[in-house]
């Protein structure tokens, strides 16, 4: 799973961030609060985050939903949100919190990963990885056969036989 845990210490007013198996479309982002007690209380708790890539805002949550209220947790997260994203960029996200009129904010930068490369003969546009050879437009279904292309640049598609 790709994740990314984000905890502010309410003592400390710092945040520790931990991103686990960053995925190259996603990510899963936990947001939690911690303090020296197993109980945490809060003190009209809000918070959020936005996801920026350079200047463009491309998701972002604000916390509690109007009219709701957070009053105490035991648990280590009290959200957790999917994103989405494209390979290969960088993103910077932005979290914020503010407990008993006390304000804290971070800025976290990563950059995703390509998916792997499904053969040597492909090439990497920025967005996916591309055949040298177009796939076949001719309703059948094929496979890239990576031996058949390195032996004969014509060739690289295999029809899949059906019966």
């Amino acid at each position: 799973m790709s994740n990314i845990y984000a905890q502010n210490n309410l003592k400390t007013n710092t945040w520790d961030i931990n991103l686990q198996n960053l995925d190259s479309n996603y990510v899963d982002l936990h947001i939690g609060f911690s303090d020296q007690f197993s109980t945490i209380q809060f003190t009209n708790l809000q918070f959020g985050y936005e996801l920026k890539q350079e200047d463009n805002i491309k998701q972002y949550e604000i916390y509690p939903s109007p009219g709701g209220k957070y009053i105490r947790t035991d648990q280590p997260y009290l959200i957790t949100k999917r994103i989405n994203f494209s390979p290969d960029n960088t993103y910077t996200l932005y979290l914020w919190c503010e407990n008993n009129s006390i304000r804290s904010e971070t800025n976290f930068e990563f950059t995703t990963p390509k998916p792997l490369q499904p053969f040597s003969s492909w090439t990497w546009d920025g967005i996916k990885w591309n055949s040298p050879l177009p796939y076949p437009e001719d309703d059948q279904r094929y496979l890239w056969d990576e031996e058949t292309h390195q032996s004969d640049n014509t060739k690289g598609w295999v029809l899949i036989e059906t019966s």
